[in-house]
C-alpha cells in the first residue's frame, strides 16, 4: 500500500513541524493507525487517487483516539498506546490536531499539497 506509506510520511511531517509535543506520537502510532484504518477502508481505496481522502480519514481517526485518550495497540487491544501521557499534553495535542484537520492545506508544504490536490 504505497498510499499508506505516503500518508505515514505526511503524518510524521505534520507531527514534527506543527505539534508542540511531537514525541507523543511515534512512527509506531502512525503504523498502528493505518492498520486500524485498513479494517474500515476497503483495499481498493488505498490508491494514489484517494490519497487526500485516506489522509483525512487517518487524521479523523487519530484525532478521535487522542481526544478519547485511547489509542489501542493493534494486536494487544487492551494496551493503550497513550497510557502514561499527561492529560494536559493530550488535550493540547487534540486541539492542535483539530486545527490541522479543519484546514489541512494550511499545514502542508508544496510537495504535500500537490499530492493532496492532484493525487500525484
Amino acid at each position: 500500500m504505497p498510499t499508506a506509506k505516503q500518508c505515514i510520511r505526511v503524518l510524521k511531517m505534520i507531527c514534527g513541524k506543527y505539534l508542540d509535543h511531537p514525541n507523543i506520537l511515534t512512527s509506531y502510532h502512525f503504523k498502528t493507525l493505518v492498520l486500524w484504518s485498513a479494517e474500515k477502508i476497503p483495499p481498493y481505496h488505498w490508491c494514489e487517487n484517494n490519497f487526500a481522502k485516506c489522509l483525512i480519514n487517518l487524521l479523523d481517526l487519530l484525532l478521535q483516539m487522542v481526544a478519547s485518550n485511547y489509542f489501542p495497540h493493534y494486536f494487544i487491544q487492551d494496551m493503550n498506546l497513550l497510557h502514561g501521557t499527561s492529560q494536559q499534553h493530550l488535550i493540547s495535542l487534540a486541539r492542535q490536531l483539530g486545527k490541522i484537520r479543519k484546514a489541512p492545506m494550511k499545514y502542508f508544504n508544496m510537495q504535500t499539497a500537490a499530492l493532496f490536490m492532484f493525487g500525484i
